[in-house]
């Protein structure tokens, strides 16, 4: 019999029913051009509420917030969130749903900075033990295509 919950609709297979937890870590970069005039502080002009409320798309959860002159860091439930002046970095974990966070960062970075213009992705992460534990679009290669 399988056990899982469901987080918002979809199946997720809780650790303690499967006996597993996911370690490989999920890394999305995200590097923009911000047009001339824009804000010293580019994309961290956005408020902690945004990063929040789409960080509950990708299935985690903000724990900790530190910031400094160049960069937000936030410790997430799933690993870490970075943001600096005009890239992203979003590192996660577990069973997660990163690639799903792509379009909703560029609508919060074109509402932060009008004009912003993404220059460069990357995506990675190691292979997956159990990759049929894994939310879509994470089941496999061809789906993270």
């Amino acid at each position: 019999m399988a056990f899982f919950i469901l987080v918002d609709g979809v199946p997720t297979f809780s650790v303690a029913e499967v006996g597993f937890y996911e370690g490989a870590e999920k890394l999305l970069e995200l590097w923009f051009h911000l047009p001339d005039g824009s804000s010293p502080m580019g994309i961290r002009a956005l408020p902690q509420a945004s990063w929040k409320k789409l960080l509950k798309l990708v299935k985690c959860e903000v724990l900790s917030v530190i910031t400094s002159d160049t960069t937000d860091a936030y410790l997430l439930s799933e690993s870490s969130l970075f943001v600096f002046y005009n890239r992203v970095i979003l590192k996660t974990c577990g069973t997660t749903t990163l690639l799903v966070a792509i379009k909703p960062v560029m609508a919060l970075v074109l509402e932060a900075v009008p004009g912003a213009v993404a220059v460069n992705a990357f995506y990675s992460h190691l292979h997956f033990k159990a990759p049929h534990l894994q939310a879509q679009p994470h089941t496999s290669f061809e789906e993270e295509n």
